[in-house]
């Protein structure tokens, strides 16, 4: 067995794992029945995955959780609804410039409060400086639907390339021993077709 097969063996794992809990991806997900929610759910997976050089098969790499507040990000409110406090969060620290430019591709919206169904790319909603590594922080991991809710976004996904820090139109988690990108239409304007499953990468070491 080559190597890009046992690397197709674990996007299937990843899939299979994470497919059952997938609760809508068309633009009316009520009208679907789950069979076929399911099988759109695995037909991105699929076009993700196809998209995904298997040099960027260690994406992520779990470095460290550390507790942010407001004040450490420059925001008046992040986090949810919660003016101020402490918050779990988990960082995932970007191996590599061509990574980045995968996700800011890949990830990202056209433009506010729009993504198709192919896919999202191109928008960037605002930059600002945070530290020069490059990190995808991941916000308020026990409620993640409720970041933003101020409408500004100020709680999502952030990704730092030199000075510049991107916010994303997502957030990411662990699910399973998956790293997954969620979108979710609560908390902030987020995309409409409800919430998206991308299974990124697996680690056994997570």
């Amino acid at each position: 067995m080559t190597f890009t097969d046992t690397f197709a063996q674990i996007l299937q794992f990843i899939i299979s794992i994470v497919a059952p809990s997938f609760d809508g991806l068309a633009t009316n997900p009520e009208a679907l029945p789950g069979a076929e929610k399911e099988h759109l759910y695995r037909e991105r997976m699929r076009m993700v995955f196809q998209k995904l050089p298997i040099s960027l098969r260690d994406t992520f790499f779990l470095t460290k959780t550390v507790q942010l507040n407001c004040a450490d990000l420059s925001c008046e409110r992040s986090f949810g609804h919660i003016q101020t406090g402490h918050y779990p969060t988990l960082m995932l620290e970007l191996t590599s410039q061509k990574t980045v430019q995968f996700l800011l591709d890949n990830l990202q919206m056209e433009k506010e409060g729009e993504c198709g169904w192919e896919g999202c790319t191109g928008h960037i909603k605002r930059t600002t400086t945070l530290g020069t590594s490059s990190f995808l922080i991941i916000e308020n991991l026990n409620e993640p639907s409720k970041r933003g809710v101020d409408g500004n976004n100020s709680g999502n996904t952030m990704i730092t390339i030199g000075n510049n820090t991107y916010y994303l139109k997502g957030l990411v988690y662990m699910k399973n021993g998956c790293v997954v990108v969620v979108r979710d239409t609560e908390g902030g304007a987020m995309p409409a077709p409800g919430k998206w499953y991308y299974a990124i990468y697996q680690n056994t070491n997570l």
